[in-house]
């Protein structure tokens, strides 16, 4: 039976189906390690990732990751899979030495399928590959070159096809972008920490000498006042109160510099918070009345218990009580509010204090926002409160936000899920792949 004849039109299809089916697949492979990869900025996570996926993919013995360090003007390897740990440790390539090296200079791919046909090729070390096939890639953006990505030895004895070159290839320049984005973030991150130590440094040296001269002032306050003239009594009461002042800015700097440093974790516990609220207002009714403020709490008859920092959660409720005594002028009136909203808990401070303009609103919860605001004859800052706060919110997973108009007063409302486990785990799922 003579053999069945096929016309060039469905010769074509097929090849074009499976160009078809390669770039798609590439294409998922790129998305997938897209994801991964962007899951951490940390270079080590995302080179294991990295080198992971295109073993696999490419089905591939030894792959080595090799970083350019441009001061000596050589690669070394950073990551490897297949490759003996002393080769790991030891292996060097100088720009325009070797594959790799000529890689890294020329910033072009170089495939070989058969070494015999370039003995200038061969390693060093005298390593056989099995295939006597390779490819080699740079990382580069914009000219730039990071490092070379290398590859040996499929697993099905194969040599390489330009098909593989153009998937590691497209591989490569994902990568490399991936790369730098960490770089910079881990630069960022040492940053960041040198600042909280430098931070937390001076927030201690400044600390205990702001400490002894209020202790001296007050002991000086209580022996000799009454001597004094009460005009001198007024300067030092004066002296005493920016001491206090400048030890809670030391203070905010500090938890400011934790949060962004994430050095700061929640201490997860049932919180009565009707009660935290009625305890935080009762401590500070004294404040208000000296002022002559009429203030008034709201409280739901049940208790209501939510999952959280006791701690941090009276602290926001402090700051902004302290906003609305500071910002709120004498005979006026301040009010906190707490609600059961189901899963959540609606908190809310108001006050008829001067209130904050429609332009200030917006950035009241960044630090150094430079707002002034003036109330009784004198000019005052919202300080680091209002950013604390909104951290400590944000940790509980809550929402913090704030309505003013000038002249009228403003109220801060406060929203948290009873409990931020479930949120937690809400947004672990949808995280995960």
């Amino acid at each position: 039976m003579p053999p069945k004849k096929t016309s060039a039109k469905s010769d074509s299809l097929a090849m074009d189906t499976g160009e078809l089916k390669k770039t798609i697949s590439r294409l998922m492979l790129l998305t997938e390690m897209s994801r991964d990869m962007n899951l951490s900025l940390e270079s080590k996570r995302c080179f294991k990732e990295m080198i992971d996926k295109v073993s696999k993919f490419l089905a591939v013995e030894v792959i080595s990751l090799m970083m350019l360090d441009e001061k000596k003007g050589e690669l070394t390897i950073e990551m490897a899979k297949g490759v003996k740990e002393e080769v790991v440790r030891e292996a060097r390539a100088k720009l325009g030495e070797g594959i790799a090296g000529r890689v890294a200079r020329d910033i072009k791919p170089i495939l070989i399928e058969d070494f015999g046909q370039f003995p200038n090729f061969k390693t060093s070390n005298g390593r056989k590959y099995k295939t006597d096939s390779c490819m080699s890639v740079p990382l580069a953006i914009g000219g730039q070159v990071l490092g070379v990505l290398n590859v040996t030895d499929k697993t099905d004895g194969t040599s390489f096809t330009k098909d593989d070159l153009e998937t590691l290839t497209s591989i490569a320049n994902h990568v490399a972008g991936t790369i730098r984005n960490s770089r910079v973030y881990e630069e960022l991150k040492r940053i960041n920490d040198i600042r909280s130590d430098f931070l937390a440094v001076l927030s201690h040296e400044l600390k205990n000498p702001l400490n002894n001269i209020k202790a001296s002032l007050d002991t000086f306050l209580d022996e000799t006042g009454k001597d004094l003239k009460t005009e001198h009594v007024r300067f030092l009461t004066l002296a005493k109160d920016n001491i206090d002042r400048l030890n809670r800015l030391v203070h905010d700097l500090l938890e400011v510099s934790k949060f962004e440093a994430g050095k700061l974790e929640l201490a997860r516990d049932s919180v009565d918070v009707t009660g935290l609220v009625g305890d935080v207002s009762d401590q500070m009714r004294n404040l208000f009345e000296k002022k002559e403020i009429d203030f008034t709490v709201s409280l739901p008859q049940n208790n209501i218990a939510i999952w959280g920092d006791s701690d941090r959660l009276e602290q926001v409720l402090i700051n902004l009580l302290n906003n609305a005594l500071k910002f709120t002028s004498r005979g006026g009136k301040v009010s906190v509010s707490l609600e059961d909203a189901g899963e959540d808990i609606r908190l809310a401070v108001s006050d008829t204090g001067i209130g904050i303009a429609k332009a200030d609103l917006e950035k009241i919860f960044d630090k150094f926002s430079n707002i002034s605001i003036k109330t009784d004859g004198i000019v005052q800052g919202t300080g680091l409160g209002l950013c604390i706060s909104k951290d400590i919110v944000g940790m509980h997973k809550g929402s913090i936000r704030a309505e003013s108009e000038e002249r009228k007063g403003s109220r801060f409302f406060v929203e948290l899920p009873k409990d931020l486990r479930k949120k937690e785990a809400a947004e672990r799922l949808i995280k995960r792949p």
